[in-house]
């Protein structure tokens, strides 16, 4: 029984570490399934248009633009400074369906940091010494998400202004860390626990001499 108590304890303690906190991935981390929004033939404030793709701006606000366009790439992005009743420092994506992952190419104020946050946690990225660089943000967080906010305050020289490009979320339970799911390693802890038990109760009982 001791030996069956420990496991089960064991097997508690890894769901409890593969449940627990955020983390920040590189933009190598996305599966190839990963929907992928980049804005371009948008206009306007950006509120529903994405919905059948899975995704709705439902905090602060966000528009299409061309401001940041030579430092994407691309002809269109997003951002949260215009018009100019804006800045709205954070903005609140919403989905229709759990995620695990979510990732954007970002530019705002040399020194800022954005934050990205859901109901289980928040992670900082540092924006990069010159605003005319882009850089990745990338956040992902295994127990599964309907809404992230992001965004930073407008205090002193930061104006809370923030452009983004390449928006990507993904809804697979695939952890880029390799760090298995919780109910996965709960299931294999109560497998291990039953396999002991039918063991033990198969072992011949030694007779006391």
């Amino acid at each position: 029984m001791r030996i069956l108590l420990s496991i089960t304890i064991y097997a508690a303690v890894l769901a409890a570490s593969a449940a627990g906190g955020v983390v920040s991935i590189g933009a190598g981390a996305f599966p190839g399934t990963a929907t992928l929004i980049t804005f371009e033939g948008a206009s306007g404030q950006i509120t529903n248009q994405y919905a059948g793709q899975g995704v709705t701006v439902t905090g602060g606000m966000l528009y299409a633009t061309g401001n940041y366009s030579p430092y994407f790439g691309s002809p269109t992005d997003a951002e949260n400074f215009a018009p100019s009743s804006c800045p709205c420092p954070f903005v609140t994506l919403s989905f229709s369906t759990p995620i695990v992952q979510i990732g954007f190419d970002a530019a705002m104020n040399a020194g800022a940091t954005l934050t990205v946050s859901d109901s289980n946690g928040s992670l900082g990225y540092p924006g990069p010494t010159d605003a005319t660089e882009e850089f990745f943000v990338g956040f992902q967080d295994s127990a599964g998400f309907t809404s992230v906010t992001f965004g930073y305050p407008a205090v002193g020289a930061f104006t809370g202004g923030f452009a983004i490009d390449n928006l990507e979320f993904d809804g697979t339970t695939t952890s880029s860390s390799g760090v298995p799911e919780p109910a996965t390693v709960y299931m294999a802890g109560i497998a291990l626990a039953l396999l002991i038990v039918a063991r033990l109760r198969k072992a011949p009982v030694r007779s006391a001499r």
